[in-house]
């Protein structure tokens, strides 16, 4: 037999997401608290849930005692015999009393409780789940656009995609599925907020754990990751020697584990190169198919001037210097290039606007320059 109370608890746990045990345990406080204020703060209330007459039943306890002091919580053992005369001292008096003799009001102030009691309870499962998933990548649907930012339907709880946390140039309308990294998880007054995240460096390590298996079962170490969103990404790794190419697992068969990236990533270009604990390797390795003709390191100042041929700058330093910015960012080094040639002639080889901006980040030398 299906009660009517039970069925109610029942579709409440399924409109909340809840267990039914915790909606039963809410339901009990709530009566509690609704009955000591009614009955008395003081008194020992228990409320307890009778599925033979689908009821909640209030307990008022007593202690037996020989002499009463708080009449709230006690009995005399004289009164107790009055009821059964096999009471003894220490033993408990249990009062039942049926919910609905709390009344109209008291069963609207339960309501009210409840209620309040399933939200918090609603906001404290909602975060403790998506805590737990903090650093993951999740999928979900845009639900709608706002002024800064789409919010995307996780299924159990909405979550928040800033633009500036957006890829460049990238769009989403809703009705539209989008996978971000699970940035952070705030609980706030006004409910939990989950911050997601495409332009997050973890993004990139957690595709690539996705598509290549010998970095998921640790035989390959994603060491850095530096990136210039939608545009280009810097990946260093370290592996364990057991015969395979580290770069072309990661790159996978004609690219075939790269590329699915790279489409999730809106065309981002993605070099992938070893680690070397030896400075002047992780350099030129991190520059990626650049001759290096000299290197000049700063030890002190960590860092290094690199010196390559004439018609090889524009490469080294990259569409808007992105190469040698991100370089110098997965090495934590302060990177610059210098052509062999020296002189504003290879600077206007590269472009006058782009040349100056380099010359303004201190990434290319001007001639005549000592370091």
């Amino acid at each position: 037999m299906i009660y009517e109370l039970n069925r109610v608890v029942e579709q409440l746990a399924k409109d909340k997401g809840l267990p039914k045990e915790t909606v039963w345990n809410l339901l009990k406080k709530s009566v509690e608290q609704v009955a000591k204020k009614r009955l008395g703060d003081k008194k020992k209330i228990e409320v307890e849930y009778d599925p033979e007459i689908d009821k909640l039943i209030i307990q008022e306890i007593k202690t037996v005692v020989e002499e009463v002091k708080d009449p709230d919580t006690e009995i005399s053992l004289k009164d107790a015999r009055g009821i059964d005369p096999d009471f003894k001292i220490g033993e408990e008096l249990v009062y039942e009393r049926n919910v609905l003799d709390l009344g109209r009001i008291g069963a609207h102030q339960v309501k009210q409780i409840l209620m309040q009691k399933l939200k918090e309870e609603e906001k404290n499962s909602i975060y403790n789940e998506y805590v737990m998933r903090k650093g993951e990548i999740v999928s979900g649907i845009v639900n709608r656009i706002e002024k800064n930012a789409i919010i995307v339907d996780l299924g159990k709880s909405e979550a928040y995609l800033s633009f500036k946390d957006m890829i460049s140039g990238e769009m989403f309308a809703p009705g539209d599925r989008v996978r971000a990294y699970l940035e952070d998880v705030v609980k706030g007054s006004k409910g939990t907020k989950i911050v997601l995240s495409r332009t997050h460096p973890q993004f990139l390590v957690k595709l690539l754990e996705a598509q290549v298996p010998e970095i998921y079962e640790g035989i390959i170490t994603i060491v850095g990751v530096a990136r210039d969103p939608g545009n280009r990404a810097k990946v260093a790794i370290k592996y364990k020697d057991i015969g395979i190419d580290p770069v072309g697992a990661c790159i996978g068969y004609k690219g075939s584990r790269i590329q699915n990236i790279v489409q999730e990533l809106r065309g981002e270009r993605i070099d992938i190169f070893k680690w070397s604990e030896n400075i002047e390797e992780l350099i030129c390795n991190a520059l990626g198919d650049v001759e290096v003709i000299k290197l000049v390191i700063d030890e002190n100042e960590k860092s290094a001037e690199i010196v390559i041929p004439d018609n090889k700058l524009a490469v080294a330093v990259g569409k808007r210097g992105v190469n040698i910015k991100l370089a110098s960012k997965i090495t934590g080094w302060k990177l610059s290039v210098k052509a062999e040639s020296k002189g504003t002639k290879t600077a206007k080889d590269i472009d006058a606007e782009l040349a100056q901006y380099l010359l303004d980040e201190n990434l290319i030398k001007p001639e005549g320059s000592k370091k």
